[in-house]
């Protein structure tokens, strides 16, 4: 429901930040993003984890050529089915547009493809195969959202991104994995959460392998996750535009456009049965 509001804001000249997704599809997102554009409006999409200190060490360790060229990335995240045993919208693929991969796998493709930005020469995203596990205790059967879906995106490096996006968690219990593997060293970064998940914001584990096997862990104890920097930046951004200073967001509503591509294509495989499909 997204497009909408979204352009009528627009449209009378306001600026916007809004949740991921940005929208649905590919379409809406360029459309909204062409006419934010014309009007020289802040368009920014609540991607958090770009503005954590874990995620931006990494792409210091990354444009710095710690990893070299990125060759294997693996990326889970598992949660509890927040909807089990409720009768309720987000159950339905038709309103909701999805559900674990859209929903929670969105971080992930975000920040991976962000991160790959972050390379000497830009890796992208060239094709994808996924499955999808519907919810099997839908109200909707024939409209059910999916608790899981398994992915492997090839890049153009010829480097390969496998993700996860689960509900199929404990109750109370969050799991958020990073592993990239390059030809000059590995990041790891582990943000298990095995109960209160809501309340617990401390910042993940990360730690750097150089490829002959030196291994340093980060002290993240002092670090949290920043849940008001994207907002933050949004505001400033509007401020310096409103006073005609120059602004940049870290998280455009630009940017969704290929994360959301990715997405619309997992969905298009997956109703191929894992068929690769081209990007």
């Amino acid at each position: 429901m997204h497009p909408d509001p979204i352009q009528k804001a627009l449209n009378l000249g306001v600026d916007v930040s809004v949740d991921k997704p940005t929208t649905i599809g590919l379409k809406e997102c360029s459309e909204l993003v062409k006419l934010a554009d014309s009007k020289q409006l802040v368009f920014v999409t609540l991607s958090q984890r770009r503005y954590e200190d874990v995620y931006q060490t990494v792409a210091d360790i990354i444009k710095n050529g710690g990893l070299g060229e990125p060759r294997l990335i693996n990326y889970m995240i598992a949660h509890e089915f927040f909807e089990r045993g409720k009768d309720t919208w987000r159950r339905r693929k038709s309103k909701a547009g999805g559900g674990a991969l859209i929903e929670s796998g969105y971080h992930g493709i975000d920040t991976i493809l962000w991160l790959l930005g972050k390379c000497k020469n830009p890796i992208y995203a060239k094709s994808i195969s996924a499955i999808c596990y519907p919810d099997l205790e839908s109200p909707y059967p024939h409209d059910a959202i999916e608790t899981m879906t398994v992915a492997r995106i090839r890049l153009n490096n010829d480097g390969i991104f496998n993700f996860i996006a689960s509900y199929e968690n404990p109750k109370g219990s969050l799991d958020e994995n990073i592993k990239i593997f390059g030809s000059k060293g590995a990041v790891r970064i582990m943000r298990d959460r095995p109960y209160k998940t809501r309340s617990d914001q401390s910042a993940a584990i990360l730690s750097y392998q150089h490829a002959r096997g030196a291994y340093s862990v980060y002290d993240t104890r002092e670090w949290v996750g920043q849940r008001w920097a994207p907002l933050e930046d949004f505001l400033e951004a509007v401020i310096a535009r409103k006073e005609g200073r120059e602004w940049k967001v870290l998280s455009p509503a630009s940017d969704s456009l290929q994360t959301i591509k990715v997405i619309e294509k997992a969905y298009e495989s997956a109703k191929l049965n894992g068929q690769e499909t081209q990007l």
